[in-house]
């Protein structure tokens, strides 16, 4: 992905996707469940109010190609390398 097309998409990615995705470059080449990612990567307030708060905007961001999921259900981010 290239400087122009990453401008691009980050018009389009809400504050919660901005979350996730800082946890995951942050962890580059890790996989996190999505639970796990519910848990670590926005406030402790919000994983109690809604454990599953991440779910939705996981799938968001892998239909969207900026994190990718393997066979077990586990997310990562995707690196230009």
């Amino acid at each position: 992905m290239n400087a122009g097309s990453e401008l691009s998409w980050r018009m389009f990615i809400c504050d919660e996707e901005n979350q996730l995705l800082r946890f995951l470059k942050s962890n580059p080449n890790v996989y996190f469940s999505a639970a796990e990612l519910c848990r670590k990567a926005g406030s402790k307030k919000l994983a109690v109010e809604d454990p599953r708060w991440a779910f939705p905007f996981l799938a968001s961001l892998a239909d969207k190609h900026l994190i990718e999921r393997d066979d077990q259900g586990h997310y990562r981010f995707v690196s230009d390398e």
